[in-house]
């Protein structure tokens, strides 16, 4: 399949773009659940109505900002996904 660039701009205008700032945020569980463990609860209620799943996983098994803390934690990756 070759590069198409109008196609790759289209898909930027559709899909909500998070900066690394916006990302820790979602991850962020100070005041209880984050928005994303909310995010996994919906998927895993649908999934569980559908019998994909049989029980709903407990979001702290594997939502987590491993990664993106290590990101942080590297002045020279920090710089290049926060674009200073």
């Amino acid at each position: 399949m070759a590069f198409d660039r109008k196609n790759l701009e289209g898909d930027y205008e559709r899909r909500r773009i998070f900066a690394l700032s916006q990302q820790l945020e979602l991850f962020d569980r100070q005041d209880g659940a984050s928005t994303v463990d909310k995010w996994n609860g919906e998927l895993s209620h649908y999934l569980v109505s559908t019998g994909t799943l049989v029980t709903i996983p407990d979001p702290h098994s594997y939502v987590t900002d491993k990664f993106l803390q290590m990101i942080v934690a590297d002045p020279k990756l920090r710089k290049f996904a926060s674009s200073e």
